[in-house]
């Protein structure tokens, strides 16, 4: 993943690697199904209020809608994404190697997962500290604790059916 500082450097460098842009739009010529068949696909999507900038979207050579039916006129920017790169990327072996996929992997985990560092070391991977950080203490036991009830004052016990007093008075 690479950020550009603004959005004509973000186009020159898609085009020059050889990337098709394309906009999302209700009345785009693709559907969802025909992204598979674009070798290298940049899809560029919107916000929910304004769409795809004007300079953005006249970068596109083509677009492409998610048929909807029913009343929905629209649908959240995120579903979108999703049902499109499900799309574009169902049956495609990918492109990168299998250590950047591992590295890539490792590091999302470890930037949205408390306990990453574990996570991957039941899988038998081991983060360098520098990704990983410094190592995690072990893993509090889940589940209720047990408790003692209180004892009972001198002299008075407690009848199976007797209710409880409530705890701290």
């Amino acid at each position: 993943m690479r950020t550009h500082g603004t959005a004509e450097s973000a186009i020159a460098t898609l085009r020059a690697s050889g990337h098709e842009l394309v906009a999302t739009h209700p009345d785009g010529e693709l559907t969802p199904r025909d992204l598979a068949g674009i070798p290298r696909l940049a899809l560029v999507l919107g916000n929910e209020r304004d769409g795809i900038r004007p300079d953005l979207a006249a970068a596109c050579a083509r677009a492409v809608r998610v048929p909807m039916r029913g009343f929905a006129e629209s649908l959240n920017v995120s579903v979108t994404a999703a049902i499109l790169l499900e799309h574009a990327t169902h049956g495609r072996p990918g492109d990168l190697p299998e250590p950047t996929q591992i590295r890539l992997y490792a590091r999302a985990l470890v930037l949205t997962v408390a306990h990453a560092a574990e996570i991957l070391a039941a899988r038998g991977m081991h983060l360098p500290l520098p990704l990983g950080g410094a190592p995690s203490p072990p893993p509090k036991p889940r589940g209720p604790k047990a408790r003692t009830p209180p004892a009972a004052p001198a002299g008075e016990e407690r009848g199976a059916g007797a209710p409880k007093e409530p705890e701290g008075g």
